[in-house]
């Protein structure tokens, strides 16, 4: 159920103080939806998101994110796209 974790995952961003928890989960939230921009936007925000736990969320998160991020950009910015995916190698 999406459109309720999507109340529930904003709520949480607002009052957890975790600025990185709650962006992958409200990116697949807003994608399962069918919110290609605002889901582009909420990964960006987890990928470009330099404090947090990174060590913990970047292995769960991380991959999928620049994955789906290449694949939001690839029809509208295919340098972007191109950018994400080469992050994505890189990270083997």
């Amino acid at each position: 159920r999406p459109d309720e974790a999507l109340h529930e995952l904003r709520l949480a961003r607002a009052t957890t103080g975790c600025g990185l928890c709650a962006h992958a989960p409200l990116a697949r939230a807003l994608d399962a939806l069918a919110e290609p921009d605002s889901a582009r936007a909420a990964y960006e925000r987890f990928v470009e998101t330099p404090e947090g736990r990174r060590d913990v969320h970047d292995q769960w998160e991380l991959a999928h994110a620049l994955r789906r991020l290449g694949e939001l950009y690839e029809d509208r910015d295919p340098a972007k796209a191109a950018h994400y995916y080469a992050r994505l190698v890189a990270l083997w």
